[in-house]
């Protein structure tokens, strides 16, 4: 099948993308006529592989997703206040406590509290088990979604430590997966700095390495996905 729609998903660096039309502007280079964006910002990977698949078993056109990663350490809860038709209850967590008002009134900032603390503890007892889990499910999702007339370009967006945590090999069950970018090894947003992108300069009190790129600076980006789509044949 060919492909007929471009999707984008991840958190607030895809978001940003999307922001200044680079979803768009990605598609009309691939001659893909119709394009949108699932990023929400503060995502954990969790909700970006869920979002992605839940939006490929409702459409008919088949799709190309690309997908930026967000920080690993990021997890979630269905604690959220309020329900979203698409996302439902489901909040993801960051290293700070979620404001109170943005949790189901039964879940008070203490319960936050006690889970940020446990959840810090298991990452960092449990980390290369964590990233084997999360390798598993990006591996399968993108099986699923070639199963179904789908694909998908999956990259890591700034995360670095993680490569010395990781057992030797650990990353070869990504050899064979073209659709993930360098075996998560390549972090694009300190690459597109390293290319003279400009930094957003809301984040000027970030490490560099963590700031997003400034909404319009995607052209960088998109030209490297372009390049990676084509010579892996993505679109056949």
């Amino acid at each position: 099948m060919i492909i007929t729609r471009l999707v984008t998903n991840g958190c607030s660096y895809m978001r940003g993308l999307a922001r200044g039309n680079g979803h768009i502007e990605l598609a009309n280079s691939l001659r893909i006529k119709h394009s949108q964006d699932l990023s929400l910002a503060g995502s954990c990977n969790n909700r970006i592989i869920r979002s992605t698949l839940k939006d490929s078993f409702s459409t008919t056109c088949p799709t190309l997703y690309i997908i930026g990663l967000s920080f690993f350490s990021r997890s979630e809860l269905p604690i959220a206040r309020d329900f979203d038709d698409f996302e439902g209850h489901w909040l993801s967590i960051q290293n700070q406590t979620p404001a109170e008002d943005h949790c189901k009134p039964q879940w008070a900032i203490t319960d936050s509290q006690d889970y940020l603390k446990l959840r810090f503890k298991y990452q960092s007892l449990g980390f290369v088990d964590m990233f084997e889990d999360l390798a598993i499910r990006l591996t399968s999702m993108i099986n699923d979604l070639k199963s179904r007339g789908h694909d998908a370009v999956v990259f890591n967006q700034v995360e670095k430590s993680h490569l010395k945590f990781l057992n030797p090999g650990q990353l070869d069950i990504f050899k064979a997966v073209p659709q993930v970018i360098d075996q998560l090894k390549w972090a694009a947003v300190p690459w597109q700095f390293q290319q003279g992108v400009r930094p957003d300069p809301r984040d000027q009190n970030e490490d560099l390495d963590v700031r997003h790129p400034a909404i319009g600076e995607h052209q960088v980006l998109n030209k490297f996905l372009i390049k990676h789509i084509q010579e892996n044949l993505l679109l056949k």
